[in-house]
């Protein structure tokens, strides 16, 4: 599981409880912030839930739950529901952009297994011709070395990249 640093700022949290719900209770200029590990992630209507995991400064971990927008309101700010999870089997896209891309070649074309979900974060083939962040989900694929190198590969190595999920099919 990956550490995050988790800003829970007022604009995220209540922007749309404030049209059904009152936030007066809530101080808007405050920001905290936590680093924890995310234990889930919950895309549901009419309200979104991140599980966090939070280690205090005694050393205890506690469950932390935040509220977020709806799936609607996320959407439009690019969060969207994750494609893949750990386990699923994916084949890496065989593309050949004539721009960027992070997609290594020595994987397209080949099926691996989705290692962790990493996160939503920017995608640097549309950020690097200037088309914007697009955040898309990014997740580790683990491939297998027959897989990547053929019958004479080593059974014994597995290679894990990053990929994000425009680079990946169901297998």
């Amino acid at each position: 599981m990956k550490k995050i640093l988790l800003a829970v700022s007022a604009a995220m949290l209540v922007s749309v409880a404030v049209a059904h719900h009152s936030a007066a209770m809530f101080d808007h200029s405050k920001i905290v912030t936590y680093t924890g590990v995310v234990k889930e992630f919950q895309y549901t209507n009419p309200h979104s839930w991140l599980q966090v995991l939070i280690t205090g400064p005694d050393g205890k971990t506690v469950e932390w739950g935040f509220e977020a927008e709806g799936p609607s309101s996320l959407k439009r700010i690019g969060i969207e529901a994750k494609t893949f999870k750990p386990g699923d089997k994916v084949r890496a896209k065989n593309i050949n952009p004539l721009t960027h891309t992070r997609l290594p070649r020595y994987v397209r074309g080949h099926v691996g297994t989705i290692e962790r979900v990493v996160g939503c974060h920017v995608f640097p083939d549309s950020n690097a011709t200037g088309a914007g962040e697009d955040p898309q989900w990014l997740y580790t694929v683990r491939f297998d070395g027959r897989e990547l190198w053929g019958a004479n590969g080593d059974p014994t190595v597995k290679v894990s990249i990053d990929a994000w999920e425009p680079y990946l099919e169901s297998a």
